[in-house]
């Protein structure tokens, strides 16, 4: 593995580690914290939360759409080249024709307007360069298969890690509250034990046990 393959993965594990505490957090919409009821985002809402922010699938998404782009201006190749050409002449005069020299009524022929122009339109389609067009078609097709494959794998990728991340905060989540009843009920020993002694009940030594147990179950886990 390259390092900078290893740089993106763990850039990629912070984001998600951020991300999946931001929806493990007791955060919940506007509505709901304008209310003062914040709630725990669920599963689903915290992958949907990573997919949408993640650095990593906007980069691959805008690869599909490089290629596709690139895929649409290959195509474009295979249609005719058209070119149009006009112009217009403004003469002093038009020119006419009377063979009776105004003698006939109505004899006069236009043989030229005043204004006169004229327009081409060309079409030209390059038949000796179809079928390589054709294979640059078929090899960017096979392009954009392959980005959107990249882009399927890198959401399956970031939802994997994200469901990983988000259950081991919620076992430290859990961890930390067992933790905190356990603490509590040690106390309440520890109290009924003190209790105990002063009455002649139990040992020192009992107590003495019952607050090391206190520390040990009150150390991080």
């Amino acid at each position: 593995m390259s390092k900078r393959s290893s740089a993106l993965k763990g850039d990629l594990r912070l984001f998600l580690c951020g991300m999946v505490a931001l929806a493990t957090a007791t955060l919940g919409p506007v509505g709901a914290r304008a209310q003062g009821r914040p709630r725990r985002l669920t599963f689903r809402e915290a992958v949907d939360l990573v997919l949408a922010r993640s650095p990593d699938l906007a980069i691959s998404e805008k690869s599909v759409d490089a290629a596709q782009e690139k895929l649409s201006a290959t195509r474009a190749l295979r249609l005719p080249k058209i070119s149009l050409a006009g112009n217009l002449l403004y003469w002093d005069k038009a020119l006419v024709f009377d063979p009776s020299r105004g003698t006939i009524p109505d004899a006069a022929q236009t043989v030229r307007d005043r204004l006169t122009g004229q327009a081409s339109a060309t079409a030209v389609q390059p038949l000796s360069a179809l079928a390589v067009i054709h294979h640059l078609v078929s090899m960017d097709e096979a392009g954009v298969d392959f980005a959107q494959s990249e882009h399927q794998s890198a959401r399956l990728d970031v939802s994997a890690q994200t469901a990983s991340v988000y259950l081991h905060a919620l076992q430290a989540r859990a961890a930390e509250e067992i933790t905190a009843t356990s603490v509590k009920q040690v106390k309440a020993e520890l109290e009924r034990a003190r209790v105990l002694e002063r009455g002649g009940v139990l040992q020192k030594v009992d107590a003495m046990r019952l607050a090391s147990m206190e520390s040990k179950v009150a150390d991080p886990i």
